[in-house]
C-alpha cells in the first residue's frame, strides 16, 4: 500500500527492510536494528529524531535516489556494525546535517563523499573510507565535529582525507583515560 506510515512504539529488530516510494518509517525516540539490508527508495521518508538506528552484520544501507527524506538525524545516533564487504551508501542530498553521533564498530566501507558532516565519529572497528573524503573539505560547519579511534579501531584505504572542524577534536589513543591522578592507600 502506497503511503503507509510505520510508527515504532518501542525497540524493534528487522531483517531486510525496504521503505518504498511514498511510505514513512518513523523511528523517533526508538531503537531500530536492521540485520539485513536497509533500503530507502526514492520518494520514501524515514524519521529518526532522538532515536538510534543500528545496522548490524550482513546489512548494507542504500538510498538509490537523491529524493529520499530523512529527518531528525542531527539528534539521532547511528551504530554501524557491518560485516566485511557491506556498504554505507547514502544519497547525495542526505549528507548535510548528518547523524549527531556515528559509532563505527564493524567492518565494511562507505560509498559517498563527505559523510559524517557535523557528526561525532567514533571508530571501534575497521572503517574503510574507500578513497573518499570523510567530512567536508572546505566548509567548517560540515566537517566532522569530533573523531575518536578507540583501542582496536582502524581507518584504512583513505586518500580522500578526514576533515575535522577547527573547533572539534581528534584522538587515536584508544581506551579510557583520566586527566586526574589516583591515590593509593
Amino acid at each position: 500500500e502506497v503511503g503507509a506510515n510505520i510508527q515504532l512504539s518501542g525497540a524493534c529488530e528487522f531483517d531486510a527492510f525496504t521503505v518504498e516510494d511514498g511510505d514513512t518509517l518513523n523511528c523517533s525516540g526508538q531503537r531500530a536494528e536492521f540485520s539485513g539490508d536497509l533500503t530507502l527508495e526514492s520518494g520514501s521518508t524515514m524519521i529518526v529524531t532522538s532515536g538510534m538506528v543500528v545496522l548490524n552484520g550482513a546489512c548494507s544501507y542504500t538510498e538509490p535516489g537523491d529524493d529520499t527524506t530523512i529527518t531528525g538525524k542531527t539528534s539521532a545516533n547511528l551504530w554501524i556494525d557491518f560485516d566485511a564487504g557491506e556498504i554505507m551508501s547514502p544519497g547525495g542530498s542526505e549528507l548535510n546535517n548528518w547523524w549527531k553521533n556515528v559509532f563505527w564498530n564493524g567492518l565494511g566501507s562507505i560509498n559517498q563523499d563527505n559523510i559524517c558532516r557535523a557528526s561525532n565519529l567514533i571508530v571501534g572497528g575497521t572503517l574503510d573510507a574507500n578513497d573518499r573524503p570523510v567530512g567536508h573539505p572546505t566548509n567548517t560547519s560540515r566537517m566532522i565535529e569530533d573523531m575518536r579511534i578507540a583501542a582496536g579501531g582502524s581507518v584504512i584505504d583513505n586518500t580522500g582525507g578526514f576533515y575535522i572542524s577547527p573547533t572539534g577534536s581528534f584522538s587515536n589513543r584508544g581506551g579510557l583515560f583520566s586527566s586526574g591522578g589516583a591515590a593509593y592507600i
